[in-house]
This record gives C-alpha cells, structure tokens and sequence, in this order.
C-alpha cells in the first residue's frame, strides 16, 4: 500500500501531509513514530474518571498530532470533544464515554492501516 492508498483508506488529506511533510519519506517516519510513541491510555484514564479539564489537556494533544499529519478523520473526531470540553476548569467533571469510544475506535484503525502501510 502507498503512503496515498494509506491517506484514502483512513479518510486523510494526503495533499496537506505532502504539502506540509514534503516527500512521502518523512511522513512514513513521522506515521511510524506516531504508531510506536502515541497511545490513548492517558486520555482513557481522564474520560474514566470523568476529568474535564484533564480530557481537554489529552484530547487537544491527540488532536495536534494527527493535524500535522493530515489525518482528517481522526483530527475531525478529536476536535469535536476538544471543543466540548475547551473551558473545563481542573475540577469539573464531564461524562466523554461516548466520543472516547468513537476515537478509541478511528485511533486504532488509523494504527492498524498505517502499520498495514508501513509493513509494521
């Protein structure tokens, strides 16, 4: 699978990654680093124990990641709950089982294809 087919397949903007990244080089290792570094456990954490202000933190990092890297989809799904949680004060509580299961759910597919992608 090209480094395009793997952008079709998970619903990302290839263009914007080659416009951004430059050659398809460096985004198969900024996707590889992506796969072996990045994991949802921290936002898991926060979503189970219902902290806001802690699931703004890690849902606004996940969404940074995957927007330099053009992954619409995901970027799209992470920007959602990023927004409904966005002025949550440490403290506040905010019920995300429901968004997080959504993300958790693109999050590995979007793993599984680039691993696909990268023969991993």
């Amino acid at each position: 699978m090209t480094v395009q087919e793997c952008y079709a397949t998970l619903g990302g903007n290839y263009q914007e990654a080659i416009g951004r990244l430059m050659n398809d080089a460096l985004i198969k290792r900024l996707l590889g680093k992506f796969v072996s570094t990045y994991s949802l456990s921290e936002l898991e954490t926060a979503v189970k124990n219902q902290d806001g202000h802690e699931i703004f933190e890690r849902v606004h990092a996940l969404k940074g990641v995957v927007g330099n890297l053009a992954l619409t989809k995901l970027y799209n799904l992470a920007s959602e709950l990023t927004e409904k949680t966005r002025g949550c004060a440490v403290g506040d509580k905010y019920e995300a089982s429901v968004e997080y299961a959504t993300i958790a759910l693109e999050f590995d597919k979007t793993v599984s294809v680039i691993k696909d992608c990268l023969s991993l």
